[in-house]
């Protein structure tokens, strides 16, 4: 049997093979008329599990229209209900982060257990009944023992906000109060680093040894496998809402809420460098927020990104007011500048932009983006330039901005890019898998000969080449023979005699 819910709260029952008539559950006549949002048979397929919108886990007859039993969740959607291997318990997740566990017959023990203080997405038990498991919107699994619910396993660190070291070669993983720091490559261990309140900014070196973590108005920094940790006292009760390290990864930049900036020595030798533009509003709803921010190579100029829009470049060691970059599409959600300090490149939304320090009203401007430019790159030699966007889709670019970007389209959001020391694109997507690309001229024309469609057809070399129909179909045979060799096209099912 297949059972389907609708929004207007019934479940439609059939036969898998679509044969006799359907049987309808719920609708009018049933209490709860909420979208169903998960359905489950029990293992003889006797009876159904359903969850609503409105939060509440009804058992069925899978042979009549009139509930058995209905358990009212006052807190929330039910996304997920599951049958024990033996029919006689049930288990349900949703919104409030609860898992409950009870009886189908009504009596007996009856179990709520708090999962986590965000909605539980999916439940099932083990084959043999005695283990549970969760999934969980904080991006981590659990496993809980069905006899002693204090016993927990959890599985964190599946996908969350990603970045690159400039190198490419380690990611940064963060998941609510856990971070991750690994090789791109999967070699090595593992860091693994745990806070006690959410993590408002966090930032790794450029050669991937330290790792800065901001949560509200203060900030640690640790060496990546999360030892030697250490406080930096930001000396500002604002909260922190971007950080970058210097290339050396001796300093770190932090940008503040209120649009002022710290440059900071790790060590803490000497006081803060503190950059502020005139008339910085202590609101803290000021658009003024630093959204962004990048270092420059030799450590003389930063660039920040807010919410008011603006581009600024500061001088690293204080004086003098910023210069400012205007024209950008809505508030700046990356940055980056050219290993020569002459290009800033900044992504907003539906828009990344080049930058020349040299003119500060021209820029170029990079189009085609359906969503926010999230995450951008430039090569080490200035020649290339990467972005991420919220379409899904990594784009390369020429480093002037010139040309048809290659378009790397995937199923998940590029949260960080970068160029290895190989020259290859990297790429981290939010779900937490990581593409690593070469850039090889074959290799990029296989790619645009896979996305277009050089070989003409057989109507249109007939018109265009004046070819017989014989002709036309052996020629096209024989060009998409030779896009089979090439360029991995799809072999032709015909042979050209």
């Amino acid at each position: 049997k297949i059972a389907t819910g609708s929004v207007d709260g019934t479940v439609c029952v059939r036969s898998a093979d679509g044969s006799g008539a359907s049987l309808v559950i719920g609708g009018p006549t049933y209490s709860d008329k909420s979208a169903i949002f998960s359905i489950a048979f029990s293992p003889d397929g006797s009876k159904i599990a359903t969850g609503s919108q409105a939060g509440n886990v009804t058992i069925w007859s899978a042979s009549s229209s009139e509930p058995l039993i209905m358990r009212e969740w006052a807190s929330g959607s039910v996304w997920s209900v599951a049958f024990s291997p033996d029919g006689k318990e049930i288990a349900s997740a949703g919104d409030d982060g609860m898992l409950r566990i009870w009886m189908v017959s009504d009596s007996g023990r009856s179990s709520v257990l708090r999962v986590s203080d965000q909605p539980l997405w999916s439940v099932a038990f083990s084959p043999d009944g005695k283990k549970i498991i969760t999934g969980s919107e904080d991006t981590t699994a659990r496993v809980w023992s069905v006899e002693d619910t204090d016993t927990v396993r959890a599985f964190r660190g599946h996908g969350g906000n990603t970045l690159l070291n400039a190198e490419g070669s380690k990611v940064l993983t963060v998941a609510e109060k856990v971070v991750r720091v690994r090789n791109v490559d999967g070699s090595g261990n593992e860091g693994v680093i745990e806070t006690l309140y959410p993590i408002s900014a966090s930032a790794i070196s450029p050669r991937g040894k330290k790792v800065a973590i901001a949560q509200n108005a203060s900030v640690q920094v640790w060496d990546w496998d999360g030892s030697d940790e250490h406080e930096l006292l930001t000396g500002s009760a604002e909260p922190v809402t971007a950080i970058a390290f210097s290339d050396d990864g001796q300093k770190l930049v932090i940008g503040f809420q209120n649009g002022t900036i710290h440059i900071r020595r790790l060590d803490g030798v000497f006081p803060p460098v503190v950059l502020t533009k005139k008339g910085t509003s202590r609101d803290p709803k000021t658009k003024s927020s630093i959204t962004a921010l990048a270092l420059s190579r030799d450590g003389t100029i930063v660039a920040s990104g807010s919410k008011d829009g603006g581009v600024r470049i500061w001088n690293a060691d204080g004086p003098g007011e910023p210069k400012v970059f205007e024209g950008s599409d809505g508030w700046i959600s990356s940055l980056a500048i050219s290993n020569d300090g002459k290009k800033i490149l900044s992504g907003a939304y539906a828009s990344a932009r080049i930058w020349d320090r040299t003119t500060l009203t021209d820029s170029v401007v990079l189009r085609g983006y359906g969503e926010r430019v999230v995450s951008v790159a430039f090569s080490s030699d200035g020649t290339k330039i990467i972005t991420g966007s919220s379409d899904n889709v990594t784009r390369v670019w020429s480093g002037d901005g010139s040309g048809v970007p290659l378009e790397l389209k995937g199923d998940s959001l590029p949260t960080s890019v970068a160029f290895n020391s190989d020259g290859r694109v990297v790429i981290a997507f939010l779900d937490g898998s990581i593409k690593v690309s070469p850039l090889e001229s074959e290799w990029l024309l296989s790619l645009l000969w896979r996305a277009s469609v050089p070989c003409l057809g057989l109507e249109r070399r007939e018109y265009l080449l004046g070819e017989s129909s014989a002709e036309a179909r052996t020629g096209n045979l024989r060009c998409r023979q030779e896009m089979a060799r090439r360029y991995g096209w799809p072999a032709p099912e015909e042979v050209a005699r």
